[in-house]
C-alpha cells in the first residue's frame, strides 16, 4: 500500500454500500435536507417545535461518511423529527409527502441497527484522512474497525 487515502477510501465503499442497503432510511435523509434548505418558514416551524435541537445536517453526497453522520442525527432524534414533519402539510412540499409515507417502524430500527453498527465508520473516515498520519496508526484504526465490525461488514 503506498497510499493511505487507499484505506480511507475503503471505509467510503463500505458507507456507501449501507447507503444503499436502506433506500428508506436513504430517502429520509434526502427528504429532510430537501424540506428545510430552501423554506424559512419551515426553518421558524422546525425552531418552534424543536428549539434545543439543530437543523438536519447538509450532507454531501459523495463523501459518505456525512450519510452516516445524518443517520445518527436522525436515530438520535427521530420522535421529534417524526412529529415536525407529520404536523407538516404534506400539501406543501413533495418531500414532505414522501417523508410522511415511510414506515416509521422500519426506518426507526434502521436507524437504530445503523447507528450501532456503522456510524464509527464516519470517524475512522475522519481519521485517515488528517494530515499527516502515520502509517502504523492508520493501519492501527483499520484494524480495530475490523476487528470490531467484521461480523457487520460481512453481512452487507
Amino acid at each position: 500500500m503506498i497510499h493511505l487515502t487507499c484505506l480511507a477510501h475503503v471505509l467510503y465503499r463500505v458507507a456507501e454500500e449501507v447507503r444503499g442497503s436502506y433506500p428508506e432510511v436513504d430517502k429520509l435523509i434526502s427528504n429532510g435536507k430537501k424540506i428545510f434548505i430552501k423554506s424559512p418558514l419551515r426553518v421558524q416551524k422546525f425552531k418552534e417545535e424543536a428549539p434545543t435541537l439543530p437543523l438536519p445536517p447538509q450532507l454531501i453526497v459523495t463523501c459518505w461518511g456525512t450519510w452516516l453522520d445524518a443517520a445518527n442525527y436522525y436515530c438520535t432524534n427521530y420522535s421529534q423529527i417524526e412529529k415536525i414533519f407529520n404536523k407538516s402539510d404534506r400539501k406543501d412540499s413533495s418531500s414532505i409527502k414522501s417523508v410522511q409515507q415511510l414506515s416509521s417502524i422500519t426506518v426507526s430500527s434502521n436507524l437504530d441497527y445503523i447507528k450501532a453498527n456503522f456510524c464509527g465508520i464516519s470517524k475512522s473516515i475522519t481519521r485517515l484522512e488528517t494530515v499527516g498520519i502515520q502509517m502504523c496508526d492508520a493501519i492501527n484504526i483499520i484494524q480495530f474497525f475490523t476487528v470490531v465490525k467484521s461480523k457487520y461488514i460481512s453481512l452487507l
